[in-house]
């Protein structure tokens, strides 16, 4: 073998000529991944540069166009409407992710920003005032209470529209990494796919409209695949500004509870102490009524009645407020055990200690037949209550023109042969009466309106409580089912029933157990003795009596012998 010496001269210049050969062929490569870019990208800027007029443009051109098969008309129609839908998918996900960006860079934000809020409304309840509603009118107060009923309403479908987009919003990571990959193997087939249509042969329409097709479809697939991507980076920020609204839509609510229970406690407080003092001034009346004439007596017990309805309606009234506000408690205990459970088998999965505690509280819910039944009570008081009403208006139709009424009244019950001082006496104490029963009648309407609007909210709160109660079962049912209820059976299984039955067959225990009967008995001894009394002569008695009986009932079958008594006898 021979060596060649080379001088450091040529050394260098083969360097050289290495390191330009391969600036050459950097710059060949360059130039053809350039060219190969340039034309994927004009390839995925073709759908860019198709709009929506430009399809309708085509569709209308073809549906007037002479000279093409139905065949082909149909294929291509097909075609550039697939187009057009892929075009208006782009338009609806650019929309979504630039609201997913959006949400990025101002989420983190608004969440500080509620914060701050949640921190400030939180400070103000711990100084919460109570609102001093003792100067306001009843009918004020009613208009009050409405109003603030329907503020906690509205606070109530926000929350549960929250609550639903959180969950979906929590489940969201788990499908993105699904959709995404359907997504991407749906654009390497359109892609693979456009590939081959660049050589194939046919019509130039068609082929033309199958280019359109699927470079709007991989253009929406890109869009896809970008809108899934930004909206899996701000799940996080998102769920966070979810969560801190909820719960600044949760100190609102609780911030109200406490001004609805007041205006309520007042206003049954002021329909109390109302009622209370017209029935007292009412029986007062009474007394001092007698030997007076008959219509007179007449109005005054019709009074004293209307004034004991307004009570007994203003009870009912508190009665529900009462159990309203339990059903409410009720309700979102059922709802936080529900929290607490899914977040303890989402995160430490079901364990038997677990599964025991979960199936006291599956023990606790309440079932249907109960709510069915107070259900059908309520729908009973809403009936009697609306006809109560009814009534009631149309009474009052009565003394839309006093004067009239009162005429008509005194024509047909007043002799007409009393002197007319008597009379003119009588009219005046009746009118008294008259305008006392008007009142106590526009209140009562009032207060009839407060108790249905009552059972309303009554009914409604057991409904959901027993939704919430139902959503609850399911869930315990559903996952429950695969918690082991006791500990397979084993030699300590058969151990424990060894010592179990010898427990049960030993003398020691039996004369234990005869000692402290004995005990109770010395304790009890008027009680023994009436038990073995029974022990001794039920038995004799029940003897004679089926004897007794099969003798009566020979003769009851008989109708010669027939007779009550024996009825009565048996």
């Amino acid at each position: 073998m021979k060596f060649v010496k080379l001088s450091k001269k040529s050394i260098s210049n083969t360097y050289l000529s290495i390191v330009f050969l391969s600036m050459l062929l950097a710059a060949g490569m360059g130039n053809a991944l350039a060219k190969k870019a340039t034309a994927s990208s004009a390839l995925e800027n073709t759908a860019a540069e198709i709009t929506q007029n430009q399809i309708k443009t085509k569709i209308e051109a073809i549906n007037t166009q002479q000279g093409i098969d139905e065949a082909t008309k149909t294929q291509l129609l097909t075609l550039y409407q697939a187009a057009q839908e892929n075009l208006a998918n782009v338009e609806s996900i650019a929309a979504k992710t630039i609201d997913f960006e959006r949400a990025i860079k101002q989420a983190p934000e608004k969440t500080k920003k509620l914060l701050r809020e949640i921190e400030q409304t939180q400070q103000k309840l711990t100084k919460q005032k109570i609102e001093d509603f003792t100067k306001i009118s009843g009918e004020e107060l009613e208009q009050r209470l409405i109003f603030e009923k329907e503020k906690s309403s509205n606070l109530d479908e926000q929350i549960k529209t929250f609550e639903k987009e959180l969950i979906l919003q929590n489940e969201r990571p788990q499908l993105i990494r699904p959709e995404t990959t359907a997504a991407q193997q749906a654009l390497e087939e359109a892609q693979k796919k456009r590939v081959i249509l660049t050589s194939a042969t046919g019509s130039k329409l068609v082929n033309e409209a199958r280019q359109i097709q699927l470079n709007t479809l991989i253009a929406a697939r890109n869009a896809e695949l970008k809108m899934l991507t930004v909206e899996a980076n701000s799940n996080f920020v998102r769920v966070e500004l979810l969560k801190t609204e909820l719960q600044l839509l949760n100190i609102q609510k609780d911030a109200l509870s406490p001004v609805i229970a007041t205006i309520e406690s007042l206003a049954n407080e002021r329909r109390q102490k109302e009622a209370l003092h017209i029935q007292n001034e009412l029986t007062q009346a009474e007394k001092t009524v007698s030997g007076k004439h008959s219509l007179i007596q007449q109005a005054t017990r019709e009074n004293i009645q209307y004034s004991r309805d307004l009570q007994a309606v203003t009870t009912k009234i508190e009665t529900y407020s009462e159990l309203k506000n339990k059903v409410d408690a009720t309700t979102k205990a059922i709802e936080n055990d529900f929290k607490s459970a899914e977040k303890k088998i989402s995160l430490a999965g079901l364990s038997p200690v677990l599964g025991k505690i979960l199936r006291e509280q599956q023990r606790n819910l309440g079932g249907q037949g109960q709510l069915s039944l107070e259900s059908e009570t309520i729908q009973n008081e809403t009936a009697l209550t609306s006809l109560e009403q009814f009534k009631i208006e149309d009474k009052l139709k009565l003394f839309s023109d006093m004067d009239a009424h009162l005429k008509g009244v005194m024509s047909q019950q007043v002799d007409n042969a009393l002197p007319a001082d008597d009379r003119m006496m009588i009219q005046a104490e009746l009118r008294v009466l008259l305008n006392n029963q008007k009142d106590l009648l526009n209140k009562l309407t009032i207060a009839d309106t407060a108790y249905l609007r009552t059972l309303g909210d009554f009914d409604f709160a057991k409904q959901q409580m027993q939704t919430q109660a139902n959503k609850f079962a399911d869930y315990l049912n559903e996952h429950l089912l695969w918690v082991k209820s006791a500990a397979p059976i084993n030699s300590d299984y058969a151990r424990g029933l060894y010592d179990s039955a010898s427990w049960l067959l030993s003398p020691l225990n039996w004369l234990d157990l005869v000692k402290d009967t004995l005990a109770i008995a010395q304790q009890n001894v008027l009680l023994s003795l009436i038990a073995i009394l029974a022990s001794l002569v039920l038995p004799v008695v029940w003897s004679w009596s089926k004897q007794q009986l099969k003798v009566i009932a020979e003769k009851i079958e008989r109708i010669y012998t027939d007779n009550f008594y024996h009825t009565l006898k048996a």
